[in-house]
């Protein structure tokens, strides 16, 4: 897929781009307000040209311009032969034909067998809809950049959600397909349940990946994705070849973790042997670590995204990485690292360091790491840090710069903001030390430290303790508690570099994510900007929860100019559906296998040296184990029937929708007149038996939410329960994702059947659903 600038790929031609004038990307798309990360209203695949929030992209006017960049979001329109399938759990069968969305299959299986090989068939999961199923081996490609084969999202509500036990949520590449080419995966929410916490009879030491990809190949696109809990949630590994343009962007990468496992280690992003990649306007948050999960403790080895040295052309552009087990960004191979927020990691980034086994690049790294702010910091697990940046192994001749960042409130640890060091380990030697670099116009405040160099680094030393034109030019460290330039012989500093005592002439140095939080009208905390940045996605976007708005803020209080584009208001309202276009009927597709063909294991290839993470799992089971819990259905209304049928009831039950069991039709939060209410209704009656009892509520990180000072009324009428939560505003509860049960065991109708938490049209499953509280 070729996108328009900014998402252009390739080292050379951003370092050029980015080299001396303040970026001006677009990390403002349509704007919008809501606390929702599991998922957004109607966008798909493919949105129509002026309206974001349609179903797919018509083909008027769009024959040449098949893949664009629009209001900051990647638009992919069907080609004129392409298969577009829909597929729906709630109301879709795999006996329907799945070309429109009045006929959608059922299964994932199903909709991945109607996907044809080489073409741009995509294929369209229902928003709202859960399955209980993973991918298992995708093999399909696309059939070029402007027509790539497209994993994505129709209709209104949620992301679909894919809820995936403890099994890959997706493997790209197998036996039977070792390349992958063109390929786009948009709009969907991939969370391994069977590893969280929240879901009862969780495995905490199960193993497994996200997002995949062991195949070759080229022109991999993957957007407006949320991916959690996986113990890699995004995993890259050069098992059948190095995959090529690659683009994660506007996605929520999120809550990764493993159980102190000898050899596999816990990762928000892994990418060895990729040659050109963006990482554009993503969150990378709390992975390598699980505060809720025994044993998941911070190690050093776990990090929100791991960059080897094996991989090339890094550009990461306007993220956020908050709260790594230990670096926010690992960029082992240099590259482009260009306004992102690196937020309360016990390091922010490391630049062309390699610590251990991995590879060094020879001859040295390059590119630019500029308008970064690097905010907070965090030990590890009790053991000490406090690094903002550290940067080895630059090559010569480069001109490799580190300018206009800020490093900012962290005093604790005892480390330097910026360290220049060098990497030991198994190809050490292979380093060339510092060279020709520039740090330019760099503001460390309220830190420990300045900038410290490396034992044994001189200007007369040689390989990778070398320094060799390494030079200080306008930067201020201002307000630290300890030395400011240690063991900085080697190091030239002009007349500009001030070590000052107190903060005269900056705007307003005590910026902060929190106070950023408190001026968008939440609780001065970080949290009050992460829950939001996390809940981002496309049609519920608000500029002002971006990585880039608080980058702004932050630089604007040390006198800096802004980066991006000035935030915009959210719209009123979501544009209607715009009907898709007419699909060609396909022609008699073969049976799908019975079970995907399984992933080798290593010992069949192994690589020539050990590898940082390990490739997949050897198998990924047809389906996860069976379900414990049940997201909440779109509202049927007007379709509800007096007999109260289930309409989404599945086909070859047993039980007839007359005799089903009570079932939740719909579950709302509600803000109105300062008082804060979540409506569920239900399938029958049950007002002899709901109460407060039967309402349990956690945070999406675990944390049990009281609900002591809530009440509860019934009407039967209507068979609506209404809880209140809160009635005034200082009770409420914060804008952001709540995971909520209601108890099987408690609630009855008056024939005495259970609530039906599965669907299965039989009582007794507790029901689970995510609940998102907008303020």
């Amino acid at each position: 897929m070729t996108l328009p600038s900014p998402t252009t790929r390739g080292l050379s031609m951003l370092a050029t781009a980015f080299a001396d004038r303040p970026f001006a990307g677009t990390l403002i798309g349509m704007a919008g307000v809501g606390a929702d990360d599991a998922g957004g209203p109607p966008d798909a695949a493919a949105g129509h040209a002026h309206d974001p929030a349609s179903a797919l992209e018509p083909l008027e006017g769009r024959q040449l311009l098949s893949v664009s960049l629009e209001s900051g979001w990647t638009v992919i329109a069907p080609a004129t032969d392409s298969r577009v399938v829909y597929v729906s759990s709630f109301t879709g069968s795999d006996g329907n034909s799945g070309l429109s969305a009045s006929a959608p299959v059922k299964s994932l299986a199903k909709a991945t067998s109607l996907i044809r090989n080489n073409s741009a068939d995509q294929l369209l999961l229902k928003r709202g809809d859960v399955w209980h199923e993973s991918f298992g081996n995708w093999v399909k490609s696309g059939r070029s950049e402007k027509e790539p084969v497209v994993i994505g999202a129709y209709g209104t509500g949620d992301r679909p959600l894919l809820m995936t036990g403890t099994a890959n949520a997706i493997n790209l590449g197998s036996n039977s397909g070792k390349t992958i080419n063109h390929l786009a995966i948009v709009g969907v929410h991939f969370w391994a349940d069977g590893r969280d916490p929240s879901t009862p009879g969780y495995q905490r030491t199960s193993l497994s990946y996200g997002i995949n990809v062991v195949a070759g190949g080229t022109d991999l696109l993957i957007e407006d994705v949320k991916v959690a809990r996986y113990m890699t949630n995004i995993n890259f590994y050069p098992y059948y070849g190095d995959m090529h343009d690659v683009t994660i962007r506007r996605s929520a990468i999120v809550d990764a973790y493993d159980v102190g496992n000898s050899t596999l280690h816990a990762q928000g992003l892994f990418a060895d042997g990729v040659r050109g990649l963006v990482l554009e306007q993503n969150v990378f948050d709390h992975n390598g670590w699980a505060s809720n999960v025994p044993g998941a403790v911070p190690t050093i080895f776990n990090h929100d995204a791991y960059v080897t040295g094996n991989t090339s052309g890094l550009v990461a552009r306007g993220n956020v990485f908050a709260n790594a087990s230990s670096h926010g960004l690992q960029a082992r191979s240099g590259g482009v690292v260009v306004g992102n927020l690196f937020l309360n990691d016990p390091i922010g980034l490391s630049y062309g360091v390699v610590n251990g086994g991995g590879v060094q690049v020879k001859g040295g790294v390059s590119g630019e790491v500029s308008g970064n702010v690097f905010v907070g910091g965090r030990d590890i697990n009790g053991a000490p840090r406090g690094i903002g940046m550290e940067i080895a192994n630059v090559r010569a001749g480069s001109g490799t710069v580190v300018k206009e960042n800020v490093f900012t409130s962290y005093t604790a640890g005892g480390f330097a903001a910026i360290s220049l060091t060098y990497g030991e380990g198994t190809y050490a030697t292979d380093a060339v030390g510092l060279n020709d670099l520039t740090f330019k116009d760099n503001v460390v405040y309220d830190w420990n430290r300045g900038l410290a160099v490396g034992p044994g680094m001189a200007a007369g030393s040689s390989g990778y303790k070398r320094l060799n034109n390494v030079s200080l030019k306008g930067n201020a460290f201002v307000d630290l508690s300890g030395t400011t330039l240690i063991n900085a012989a080697g190091v030239s500093a002009d007349s500009r570099t001030e070590t000052t005592a107190k903060a005269a002439g900056l705007t307003d140095p005590s910026r902060t994510v929190a106070t950023y939080g408190k001026a968008l009208g939440g609780a001065a905390a970080d949290a009050t900007f992460l829950t939001e940045a996390r809940a981002q996605r496309r049609g519920d976007y608000d500029g002002r929860y971006t990585g880039g708005a608080a980058v702004d803020y932050i630089r604007g209080g040390f006198g800096m100019q802004a980066l991006n584009a000035t935030p915009v208001s959210p719209p009123a309202s979501v544009p209607p559906v715009v009907s898709p276009p007419p699909v060609v009927s396909p022609p008699p597709v073969a049976k799908p296998p019975a079970s995907p063909p399984a992933v080798p294991p290593v010992a069949t290839k192994p690589p020539a040296s050990p590898p940082v993470a390990p490739p997949p799992p050897v198998q990924v089971p047809v389906s996860p184990p069976p379900p414990v819990v049940v997201q909440t259905p779109p509202d049927d209304a007007g379709t509800d029937s007096s007999d109260d049928e289930d309409d989404h009831g599945g086909k070859g039950t047993k039980v007839s929708k007359r005799n089903a069991a009570v079932f939740v039709k719909s579950a709302t939060v509600v803000n109105k007149r300062g008082v804060q209410r979540l409506v569920v209704r239900f399938s029958r009656d049950v007002g002899a038996s709901v109460d407060l009892s039967d309402l349990s509520v956690t945070t999406a990180d675990g944390q049990a939410v009281s609900t002591a000072g809530a009440t509860v009324t019934y009407d039967a009428r209507r068979r609506t329960a209404t809880f209140v939560l809160s009635a005034d505003d200082a009770s409420k509860w914060a804008k952001g994702e709540y995971r909520a049960r209601l108890s099987a065991a408690g609630i009855v109708d008056n024939q005495g059947r259970n609530l039906d938490g599965n669907r299965d049209r039989t009582g007794g499953d507790d029901l689970l659903w995510v609940m998102k509280v907008k303020r």
